[in-house]
């Protein structure tokens, strides 16, 4: 059986500008724009979460799930990584 989808605030749509396949590339201090690394962005859960998956050439790869919490008004990401990093942010966009 087929659940409803509910409707989604505007706000959920905030970063849809960043989905797709993207590749990164580092302009600091003299790098000229050396490639870095690929991402995915994607949509999962009743597109409520954004899911992003980065590949960078030094071999880390990392994944993060972003949410709008209409409770706090603030948007929440969690970073993990194949080093063993975990990374919470929450805030807004200005």
């Amino acid at each position: 059986m087929t659940q409803p989808k509910p409707e989604l605030l505007p706000e959920y749509r905030q970063f849809d500008f960043w989905l797709g396949s993207w590749e990164m590339f580092d302009y600091s201090s003299g790098k000229k724009g050396q490639l870095i690394g690929n991402n995915t962005i994607t949509l999962l859960c009743n597109d409520y979460v954004i899911h992003e998956h980065a590949e960078m050439v030094n071999g880390i790869v990392g994944y993060a799930h972003l949410i709008y919490n209409k409770s706090d008004n603030q948007w929440h990401r969690m970073w993990v990584d194949n080093l063993g990093n975990v990374d919470w942010f929450a805030g807004g966009l200005k």
